[in-house]
């Protein structure tokens, strides 16, 4: 076999084995899970609570009858989830991190987030007023 033959042979081995790792990269980190905080008050009888607050999270399109995700997977068309999330309550306030396994909601995918592409593209369009 020629030289230039077994040099353009062992090159375009190594680019196949580099694209390869690559795309097992990309695709590793796509599926890693997402966390965000989403913080907010409970008022009860118009005071601050104070206590266990048992929360439930969809995250849905605008017209609220596509479910994207929920802290349970429960929720189908916009309804809302069976199972709850407990987060202390101090002064009203409360913080949750939307998509933490370890208080027991499903994991929160970046493929999930996949079908909002069209709406974003829709704000662009629309310098980000709907």
């Amino acid at each position: 076999m020629d030289a230039s033959i077994k040099r353009n042979a062992k090159a375009l081995f190594f680019i196949t084995w580099a694209a390869l790792i690559l795309l097992l990269a990309n695709f590793a980190q796509a599926t890693q899970e997402v966390e965000f905080n989403y913080n907010g008050r409970v008022k009860h009888d118009g005071a601050p609570f104070n206590g266990t607050g048992y929360f439930k999270f969809a995250l849905v399109n605008q017209t609220g009858q596509t479910t994207y995700w929920s802290n349970d997977s429960a929720s189908v068309a916009g309804s809302e989830p069976t199972g709850y999330i407990e987060s202390q309550v101090v002064d009203g306030f409360f913080n949750v991190a939307i998509g933490d396994t370890l208080m027991g909601m499903d994991p929160l995918l970046p493929t999930r987030f996949v079908a909002l592409l069209p709406c974003l593209d829709k704000m662009g369009d629309n310098k980000g007023l709907w």
